[in-house]
C-alpha cells in the first residue's frame, strides 16, 4: 500500500470515529497486504482487517478496540501494549506474535493459532479463545480471568505466575504446560489431558 493512500485512510477513519460515524469513512483493510508497515500508535478501533496480511507489522501501542481481524495473518507482528479489547480474531494466525502487555479483554478468537506468541503480562479477561492452538506460547504473568479456553492445545506452553481464576480449560491439551505459581482458583480443568508419552504438567 502506498504511504499517501494509507494516510488518507487513517485520516478518514479518525474523522469517522470522532464524528461517531457521521463523517469520514470506516477503515477497511479487508484482504490487503499491510505486512511490515509501521502503524505504531495508530487509532484503528472498529477497523476491518478481515483476511489482511499483517505479517511483521508494527502495531505496538495501537488502538484496535472492537476491530475485526478474522482470518488475518499476524505472524511475528509487534502488538506490544496494544488495546484490542472486544476485537474479533476468529481463525486468525498469530504465530510468534509479540503481545506483551496487550489488552485483549473480551476478544473473540476462536479457532485461532497463537503458537509461539508472547503473552507476557497480557490481559485476556473474559476472552473467548476456544478451539485454539497455543503450542509453546509464553503466557507468563498473563491474566485470563474468566477466559474461555476449552478444547484448545496448550502443549509446552509456559503460564508461570499467570492468573486464570474461573478460566474454562475443559477438554484442552495440557501436555508439558508449566503452571508454576499460577492462580487456578475455580478454573475448569475437567476432561483436560496430557499425552501419555509427553511431559507432565508442572504446577509447583
Amino acid at each position: 500500500m502506498e504511504e499517501n493512500d494509507l494516510k488518507e485512510i487513517l485520516e478518514a477513519h479518525a474523522l469517522y470515529l470522532g464524528s461517531k460515524g457521521e463523517k469520514g469513512a470506516l477503515a477497511d483493510f479487508t484482504g490487503m497486504d499491510l505486512s511490515g508497515l509501521d502503524l505504531k500508535g495508530a487509532k484503528l478501533s472498529q477497523a476491518l482487517f478481515v483476511k489482511a496480511n499483517l505479517r511483521q507489522t508494527d502495531l505496538s501501542g495501537a488502538e484496535l478496540c472492537q476491530a475485526n481481524l478474522s482470518q488475518a495473518n499476524l505472524t511475528q507482528a509487534k502488538l506490544t501494549s496494544v488495546n484490542m479489547s472486544g476485537a474479533l480474531f476468529d481463525g486468525a494466525i498469530v504465530r510468534g506474535t509479540d503481545l506483551r502487555r496487550a489488552n485483549l479483554s473480551y476478544v473473540t478468537a476462536r479457532n485461532s493459532d497463537f503458537s509461539g506468541a508472547d503473552l507476557t503480562w497480557a490481559v485476556l479477561n473474559g476472552a473467548d479463545l476456544s478451539h485454539g492452538v497455543f503450542k509453546a506460547t509464553n503466557g507468563q504473568k498473563a491474566i485470563l480471568n474468566g477466559a474461555t479456553l476449552e478444547e484448545s492445545d496448550f502443549s509446552f506452553s509456559d503460564f508461570t505466575e499467570a492468573t486464570l481464576i474461573k478460566a474454562n480449560l475443559k477438554g484442552s491439551n495440557l501436555t508439558g504446560v508449566v503452571f508454576q505459581r499460577a492462580d487456578l482458583r475455580e478454573a475448569n480443568l475437567s476432561f483436560t489431558y496430557t499425552r501419555v508419552d509427553g511431559p507432565k504438567i508442572t504446577l509447583n
